[in-house]
């Protein structure tokens, strides 16, 4: 069994690093499972339990269909038990709707087979799905009502309110309600101390102030080893300062806390890349690969190992990969456009350096490699163009003396 598939079950004994209290038999579980059943399917749980307490000697359990229907039941419902739901921020209890499928069949069947007079079948029905439904409706029609009932479920059990505090408080602040943004704020700070100094850290980590950023993630570090995001970020900020090793050393410890985490790979296969130890960096990327990666950039950097090894096909695999994820992922286009460039395919090269341009008009690069592939092409006026793109967003000043070295033999040249 994989790594990737044990991350797909709930943990029997011991949570996961990020939900250290989330296990199998644990009360949140089992809430979670009750909750999903109530919402998704109050009509088929309530006719069930009415039928079977009021004809349970009528029913016929030996019938092929109801036999079938309890075995579909019991596989739905033990399939819910043992599958982590990852739900998410929102809850997308629709994720599961499936498993109440089995039982609500069974309950409409036992319906008809049992109850003889069936006259107000349709009235109960609605009934039943009014009841479950029309308060959500009532409550989700206003958006203070919404609000405030987002809020009272986050303080039934702050343990569990992290990702919501953090939804909150970006609704205030972007309905420009800061009054209420420092409230919950405060309640943050109060609740989840390590997570407000990691925002405060990636403030100072955008404007360039390292050394403060790396104080705040270590204080972080100091009231809860067990928050991961501390560790990724601070390994991320001694990658930009070129503190290979140090960061060698967070990413390597955060993938002893949580070996699934596929960023933890990638950004260990970074910090590997920085010490030149290019097949470890490459084996890093692939087990990132295996836990489901979905950076088109990571694919670009294992291409770039691959052409260092000289394995060219390899590279076109990887950057199509990245192009799979993000078809207009401009950096993939252009790579691809190089490795067709370097091989002299020059119709091939077009249409990657073209289709790169497109995604990213600035990406001085591509112009570049276009106006390289025009003049080859004898394609004088349209290689004129993309030299002169080439200069406009070019910082390469080395570079563009060269280009405008091409530009005036081009010219020169006759019609």
């Amino acid at each position: 069994m994989t790594p990737l598939l044990f991350e797909n079950f709930v943990p029997l004994l011991k949570g996961r690093t990020y939900a250290p209290d989330y296990t199998l038999f644990s009360s949140y579980h089992l809430l979670d499972i009750f909750n999903q059943h109530l919402l998704i399917s109050p009509v088929g749980i309530i006719l069930l339990l009415s039928l079977f307490a009021a004809y349970k000697k009528r029913i016929e359990f030996k019938n092929p269909i109801i036999v079938f229907l309890i075995i579909v039941s019991i596989a739905q419902i033990l399939y819910h038990f043992l599958v982590d739901p990852k739900f998410g921020a929102v809850r997308d209890w629709d994720l599961l709707s499936s498993v109440a499928l089995g039982y609500t069949l069974l309950g409409v069947y036992l319906f008809v087979s049992s109850v003889q007079s069936k006259r107000y079948l349709t009235i109960i029905l609605i009934f039943i799905a009014c009841f479950s439904t029309l308060p959500w409706f009532l409550i989700n029609s206003n958006t203070e009502k919404s609000i405030y009932r987002f809020d009272y479920l986050l303080n039934l059990d702050l343990k569990r309110s992290r990702t919501g505090l953090y939804l909150l408080y970006d609704y205030y602040a972007k309905e420009n309600r800061f009054r209420e943004a420092n409230e919950v704020g405060k309640k943050m700070f109060e609740a989840f101390p390590e997570d407000s100094l990691n925002r405060a850290a990636k403030t100072y980590t955008n404007v360039g102030d390292y050394d403060k950023a790396t104080e705040l993630l270590k204080k972080a570090i100091e009231i809860n080893p067990s928050f991961l995001d501390s560790y990724s970020n601070l390994g991320i900020i001694y990658l930009k300062q070129g503190k290979v090793d140090k960061a060698f050393d967070e990413f390597l410890r955060l993938i002893r806390l949580n070996p699934f985490n596929s960023a933890f790979h990638v950004n260990l296969g970074y910090a590997l890349l920085g010490k030149e130890r290019l097949d470890e960096a490459l084996k890093e990327f692939k087990k990132a690969e295996k836990l489901g990666l979905k950076e088109p950039g990571a694919f670009c950097d294992i291409a770039h190992i691959y052409l260092r090894f000289g394995e060219t096909e390899k590279a076109i695999k990887s950057y199509k990969k990245a192009l799979k994820i993000d078809p207009g992922f401009y950096y993939a286009h252009s790579g691809l456009g190089q490795i067709y460039l370097d091989k002299y395919f020059l119709d091939e090269a077009l249409v990657e350096f073209d289709q790169a341009v497109r995604s990213k008009p600035d990406y001085a690069p591509a112009h570049y490699n276009l106006g390289f592939v025009y003049s080859r092409k004898g394609l004088k006026e349209k290689a004129l163009e993309e030299f002169e793109l080439f200069l406009k967003y070019s910082s390469d000043e080395t570079k563009k003396e060269e280009v405008k070295g091409w530009i005036l033999k081009l010219r020169s040249q006759n019609p």
